[in-house]
């Protein structure tokens, strides 16, 4: 009790009350001084430790990659039908495709959790080209002979989603563990001069394994490598992707890499081996 009034006494003692002579004269008494800090607010650094995401390019919950895939492109397809067998076919060589061409692509991360993230990765590839036959061939069930105009055109659409866990995450990076679905659709057609005309379609989804890695140089800089494939009967696929990130901010940033792709799929009566690979380019934006 008696420290209580004590504290009110020290209270009341820095209230200032007017005096008798103070009202009368209308005047009133000064307000203390006290301290005051004229100093410059310094902000404070940007925290790149909070959450265990270390570099901007971390800092996200959504992120959207854009970029742009030179591709070298290889292909040998075989389509058997009825009682004919068909004629393996580079369809580069022999049917005129274009070997080299760019297609942009797309790719969406959910970062739902420190250590989990969902990836879609989704590409469509689209080749055309004219020739005259060389040899005679057989494509499902058709004979296109020597000497023929063959107008040909190819379709690809790749999809690919994937889970990934990141097993070791430290500031200097990370190492995932991943495993989802990859998908395939191709569709070719070949069209001549005499209107014989004919399609065959190859599609697979397989799930797939893989690793992701990255290692940080800074906040700003980092390189990435991510494999993943699966082999099955007498089919197989592999996927593999290495970049370097530039992130000047926290919602924007660079990257340069290389892509390779391979898909060897023999089912039923549908045989191809098709490749791509080559330098890709793009931008993240992230939120």
């Amino acid at each position: 009790m008696r420290i209580l009034i004590f504290s009110l006494i020290s209270a009341l003692s820095f209230i200032s009350f007017p005096n008798d002579a103070d009202a009368q004269s209308g005047r009133s008494r000064p307000l203390p001084n006290f301290p005051v800090d004229n100093s410059p607010v310094q902000p404070n650094p940007i925290d790149y430790d909070q959450g265990g995401d270390y570099t901007p390019g971390e800092m996200f919950n959504f992120e959207v990659r854009a970029y742009y895939w030179l591709t070298g492109f290889d292909a040998e397809i075989r389509v058997d039908g009825g009682d004919l067998s068909g004629t393996d076919i580079d369809v580069v060589d022999d049917l005129g495709l274009e070997r080299s061409k760019g297609f942009p692509g797309v790719e969406a991360t959910i970062k739902f959790a420190e250590k989990h993230k969902l990836k879609l990765n989704s590409i469509a590839l689209k080749y055309s080209g004219s020739t005259i036959v060389d040899s005679q061939f057989t494509f499902n069930d058709v004979i296109y002979p020597a000497g023929v105009k063959a107008d040909t055109s190819m379709d690809v659409n790749l999809f690919i989603f994937n889970y990934e866990y990141d097993f070791i995450r430290e500031k200097e990076g990370y190492v995932s563990f991943r495993f989802g679905v990859e998908g395939v659709s191709t569709n070719v057609s070949i069209v001549t001069n005499d209107l014989l005309s004919n399609s065959a379609n190859i599609s697979v989804g397989v799930p797939v394994i893989g690793l992701a890695a990255r290692m940080n140089f800074s906040e700003y800089v980092s390189m990435t490598g991510e494999v993943s494939g699966i082999a099955f009967d007498k089919s197989s696929m592999s996927d593999f992707t290495f970049y370097m990130d530039i992130n000047p901010t926290r919602n924007v940033g660079l990257y340069l890499g290389y892509r390779a792709y391979r898909l060897d799929v023999d089912i039923d009566d549908k045989r191809g081996n098709i490749g791509w690979n080559g330098i890709m380019a793009g931008g993240a934006f992230r939120f």
